[in-house]
């Protein structure tokens, strides 16, 4: 399959080189930056060494640039890396292109109504839109949404997700609430997305707090703890933040009827806890969530059909969840909170 990257930051690398390992071709990549045309890619919150051979691969200054040359260049699907503020007019831009498809990073949007637009354009344009919701793919959250949904354990009382980030710096502009979201859209909107995903919506965001620190000039949150209220008496409890002294931090506690799971990226182990037996750890795949989401795309692709794991209007129920969050830590008072569209 032959790809094109729109953005040549840390994700537009990320993409580029996993397209790689998968076997497909990066035949074009835009970026403004003359440095990541050449090597996309730089230092992310997980460190991450991805590096992209794109020697044959051409390049442009501009996205649009680009798009004007799909057909040409026999591209046959466009991977959306840009900053957040800029996917809605670049997923819509590219469903009117002749592509099979359109990938776009996450978050889908940074408001409710450009996440609706996006998923108006894939139905007007009969083009599938696929969401990289990595955490979705990620072997330990896989690993988890098996354990709540197969009752393993029993029921699930309590999910507490982490987040945790030194200041990021790996992008320019990617602390600036206007251009992808702060922390909430950034950072936590993997959490709020999995735990929307897994659990369905809530019907408030309770306990909501956030403070601004102006974190490497941040104009936004860089930090928010709030709960979410479930009708089933569900406890869930999700900590993004983007202010420790260094190095990154996800972890997940999940306690059960029967038992508790846990993830703490330190030791990069998931444990399994079962009442009156031994702490044991699960085995499970080495493969990252990026790698894994972008196999599923390409076979989705390949078959003409949308993903079933993450559909747009799911990755748009996120982001307006993600902007109730942010409205309840503003005001520091329970929101309310109704998905978009009903799954």
């Amino acid at each position: 399959m032959k790809i094109g990257i729109l953005g040549g930051s840390f994700m537009g690398g990320v993409h580029a080189k996993n397209w790689q390992d998968l076997g497909h071709e990066i035949t074009a990549l835009a970026d403004r930056d003359p440095q990541r045309r050449e090597k996309p890619g730089m230092d992310g919150n997980i460190g991450a060494d991805q590096v992209a051979n794109l020697e044959n691969t051409a390049k442009f200054a501009e996205y649009t640039e680009l798009l004007k040359q799909v057909g040409e260049l026999g591209i046959e699907t466009i991977d959306v890396c840009l900053p957040s503020f800029l996917h809605r007019e670049a997923v819509v831009a590219a469903m009117q292109t002749d592509v099979q498809a359109v990938i776009c990073e996450k978050p889908m949007a940074l408001r409710i109504g450009d996440a609706m637009a996006m998923v108006e354009a894939s139905r007007d344009y009969e083009k599938n839109l696929y969401m990289a919701q990595c955490i979705r793919f990620w072997p330990e959250y896989q690993a988890l949404t098996d354990i709540i949904r197969s009752n393993e354990l029993g029921k699930l009382s309590s999910l507490s997700l982490t987040r945790h980030s030194a200041p990021p710096t790996w992008s320019p502009g990617i602390v600036k609430e206007e251009k992808t979201g702060g922390v909430v859209m950034d950072l936590l909107l993997h959490d709020i997305d999995y735990a929307h995903a897994v659990l369905g919506a809530p019907n408030k965001i309770n306990n909501a707090v956030g403070y601004t620190g102006g974190v490497n000039g941040s104009t936004g949150l860089d930090c928010v703890i709030c709960e979410l209220g479930y009708d089933d008496d569900q406890i869930v409890m999700l900590d993004g933040r983007w202010d420790r002294p260094s190095g990154f931090k996800m972890a997940y506690e999940a306690v059960f009827e029967r038992g508790k799971v846990t993830l703490n990226s330190a030791t990069g182990q998931m444990y399994i806890e079962r009442q009156g037996k031994a702490v044991e750890s699960r085995e499970l795949s080495s493969e990252t969530g990026w790698l894994r989401e972008l196999k599923h795309f390409s076979e989705c692709i390949g078959a003409g059909k949308p993903s079933e794991i993450v559909t747009p209007r799911s990755s748009a129920n996120s982001v307006a969840l993600a902007v109730a969050i942010k409205k309840a830590a503003g005001e520091s008072k329970p929101v309310p909170y109704n998905p978009i569209y009903v799954l």
